[in-house]
C-alpha cells in the first residue's frame, strides 16, 4: 500500500512539472561547417545560420566557445517569429597545420542546446629538416644545422633569425633560393644542464597586426 502512495505521488509531482521544451522552434541550416584557410590566414572563421520557425520570441541565454583561442558571437539576442539570426565562429590557426576544429555551444531560452562545429583544413607551408634542433647532455656543444624548405606555392620570404631572450642558441640564418630554400644554423656554449629555447623567425607574410613570426625549437637531453 505505501508503494503504491509513493508511485501515486510521484506521478502527481510529474505531472505537475513543465515539460522540457526541445528545439523544435529553432532550425539550423547547419551545424557543422567545413572551409579551408590558406597558409597564410591567422584565423578561420565560419557563420552558422537559424530561423525561429515557432510562433513565439526566443532568445539565447548564452553561447560557450570550446576554449580561450575561440569566439563565438550572435547578431542580435533575441528572435522573433519568422526571424532568422546568426552566429559567427571565428578560431585562432597560429602554426596549426592539417585538419583541426573550433566549437561552440548554443544553449536557447527554450532549454535547447546545439553544439556548432567549424572544421578548418589549414596547408603545409613549411618543411623542416630536422624538425628541431637536439643536443645530448654533456656532449660537445656542436653547431647543428636545418634546412627550411618552403612548400607553399606562393612562396614567402624569411627576413632573419632571432635568438630568444634566454639566448640558448644563436642562430645564423643563410638564404639558398629567395621564398624556396633556406639553411638555419645554430650553435650553443651550454649543454650541462637540460633546456628548451626557440629561434624566431621573422617573415614577410603579413597578419592583422604586423608580419608573422615562425619559431623553431631546440632542446638539450638526457637521451
Amino acid at each position: 500500500m505505501r508503494l503504491q502512495f509513493a508511485l501515486l505521488s510521484l506521478v502527481i509531482c510529474l505531472a505537475g512539472q513543465p515539460a522540457i521544451s526541445k528545439a523544435a522552434d529553432i532550425h539550423w541550416d547547419m551545424e557543422e561547417l567545413s572551409i579551408n584557410v590558406s597558409a597564410y590566414d591567422g584565423y578561420a572563421q565560419g557563420r552558422m545560420t537559424f530561423k525561429n520557425v515557432g510562433s513565439q520570441s526566443h532568445a539565447i541565454s548564452r553561447i560557450l566557445p570550446s576554449c580561450g583561442c575561440t569566439s563565438a558571437v550572435a547578431d542580435k539576442k533575441i528572435y522573433q517569429p519568422s526571424e532568422k539570426g546568426e552566429i559567427v565562429i571565428k578560431g585562432a590557426v597560429g602554426d596549426r597545420r592539417g585538419s583541426f576544429k573550433f566549437t561552440a555551444l548554443v544553449e536557447m531560452d527554450d532549454g535547447s542546446r546545439t553544439v556548432l562545429t567549424l572544421k578548418v583544413n589549414a596547408p603545409k607551408f613549411i618543411s623542416l629538416d630536422p624538425g628541431y634542433f637536439l643536443w645530448k647532455r654533456f656532449d660537445s656543444p656542436k653547431e647543428q644545422s636545418m634546412i627550411i624548405n618552403i612548400v607553399d606555392k606562393q612562396g614567402f620570404r624569411i627576413i632573419a633569425a632571432k635568438a630568444s631572450s634566454q639566448g640558448k642558441m644563436v642562430p645564423k640564418l643563410i638564404e639558398i633560393e629567395p621564398k624556396k630554400l633556406y639553411k638555419l644554423v645554430v650553435r650553443t656554449a651550454d649543454t650541462d644542464l637540460e633546456w628548451a629555447d626557440t629561434v624566431f623567425l621573422d617573415t614577410d607574410i603579413p597578419t592583422e597586426t604586423g608580419k608573422k613570426t615562425l619559431e623553431i625549437y631546440g632542446y638539450v637531453r638526457d637521451r
